[in-house]
């Protein structure tokens, strides 16, 4: 599995996951979303944004195809954008989730 950050031509494919793993996508457009991606020989298999507002981070849109989950590319993902958060001067990371509770209160998130 490779991870780079995500660009322009990732943007489709971004969106058909998060689409089909049933979370927002209203706000990607206007956003200012940084995504890391996640691939593999099959493509693309896992993503996670990063939000920044004034030194806090809202870690969102965190989707990995139903084939690859359960192989650590999620926790791949949280400690890659927790690093890149680091290393952007955010000091606070945040999330919201309605499904996913269970997975982030693994890493301590409340």
């Amino acid at each position: 599995m490779d991870l780079r950050i995500g660009g322009e031509s990732d943007a489709a494919r971004i969106r058909t996951l998060l689409v089909d793993s049933g979370l927002p996508v209203d706000d990607l457009e206007t956003a200012a979303v940084d995504f890391i991606v996640a691939t593999d020989d099959s493509g693309l298999c896992g993503v996670v944004g990063l939000q920044a507002f004034d030194g806090v981070g809202l870690l969102r849109s965190l989707a990995v195809p139903p084939g690859a989950r359960g192989t650590g590319t999620g926790w791949t993902l949280v400690d890659a954008l927790e690093s890149r958060a680091r290393a952007t001067g955010i000091s606070q990371l945040v999330l919201l989730t309605q499904t996913a509770a269970p997975f982030f209160s693994k890493s301590g998130y409340v």
